[in-house]
């Protein structure tokens, strides 16, 4: 009988030792899955979804300036513009317009209820304006006024050409009809306006501007069937530096006759956009997510669905490759 309690004692013994080891590696199976979960979602983190807001600010600003550089250019060529006050201010043509939100205003993205284009006419087919947007709060009596200028506009085969900056763009509390430029800034805005477009990525970013070019379709006092052609690039540079952390970016975009038609309000209808993204946060707590690295190459097709294609992503836009992405362009 003791040799049988002897067995007994050993058995549970060794049921208990095997037991203890087998509780270790759950507790320590279940932790490591806690801390590679972490790390799975640190990584999930770091793929993003592609950004269109820069394609769309673009677009935005670029459809309504080439809508005023065909009416100034319709304007010098002698033509009656439907619903436009045209008067003299300062030595320049004063050609001023209600919004009646249709196409292509109806592209604009910030309130505006008057448009006031003013033209510097530098021979026949070449000209210099400044648009202002008036936005005005009825309550208040004060409001906004979004100014995109100088920009030199030229008449090229029946097709109208103008080129801005970012930095040609701005936002006033009072409207300033003035149009100052030095001889040497209206040389370089003829010199860059008359250049060849770029036809690839990294002549247009270095460019750091954007050509519009629009296609009046032979009827210059209607702007509802006009179409535009966007090329160009541009980079942007920006730094945030804090007792938290530092913070640095750096955007190049570059698009490639992207072109706006009439017949479709939800996309571009061809071209393409090359998007490059450098984005890091450093401080005490910097993670993965801080960081964003990558390219992502858009293009567009007459499919007029609202959505664009990404052939080409990497980095922390990888997940989107073979993808379409929503794009409307009224929204």
């Amino acid at each position: 009988m003791a040799g049988e309690s002897r067995i007994m004692f050993t058995t549970r013994l060794m049921k208990t030792i095997i037991k203890y080891p087998v509780w270790l590696f759950l507790c320590l199976f279940l932790s490591g899955c806690e801390q590679l979960e972490q790390k799975a979602d640190t990584v999930r983190e770091f793929f993003r979804q592609p950004p269109v807001l820069p394609l769309l600010e673009v677009i935005q600003t670029s459809v309504p300036t080439g809508f005023c550089a065909a009416v100034a250019m319709a304007d010098q060529l002698g033509h009656a513009i439907p619903g436009a006050e045209i008067g003299h201010y300062n030595g320049l043509s004063l050609i001023q317009i209600k919004n009646n939100h249709e196409y292509p205003l109806s592209l604009l993205a910030v309130p505006c209820e008057e448009i006031y284009i003013l033209r510097l006419g530098m021979d026949e087919d070449m000209c210099i304006i400044s648009s202002f947007f008036v936005s005005k709060d009825h309550l208040s009596g004060q409001g906004k006024i979004y100014h995109i200028g100088p920009v030199p506009v030229l008449l090229d085969d029946q097709h109208v050409r103008a080129i801005f900056a970012r930095n040609h763009v701005s936002v006033e509390d009072e409207l300033n009809l003035e149009l100052n430029l030095s001889q040497g800034e209206i040389e370089m805005g003829i010199e860059r306006l008359t250049a060849p477009k770029p036809d690839n990525v990294s002549v247009a970013v270095e460019q750091d501007a954007w050509i519009i070019e629009i296609q009046p379709e032979d009827t210059w006092t209607d702007f509802s069937d006009d179409k535009f052609m966007i090329t160009g690039g541009e980079q942007n540079v920006s730094t945030l530096s804090d007792p938290e952390g530092n913070a640095a970016s750096v955007l190049q975009m570059a698009m490639i006759g992207l072109m706006i038609d009439p017949a479709c309000l939800k996309n571009p209808v061809s071209g393409f956009t090359v998007l490059r993204e450098i984005s890091v946060e450093t401080g005490s707590d910097s993670r993965l997510d801080d960081l964003v690295l990558g390219t992502i190459l858009y293009t567009f097709d007459l499919n007029c669905t609202g959505r664009i294609k990404v052939p080409v992503a990497t980095g922390s836009f990888l997940l989107a490759l073979g993808q379409e992405v929503e794009f409307n362009m009224m929204d």
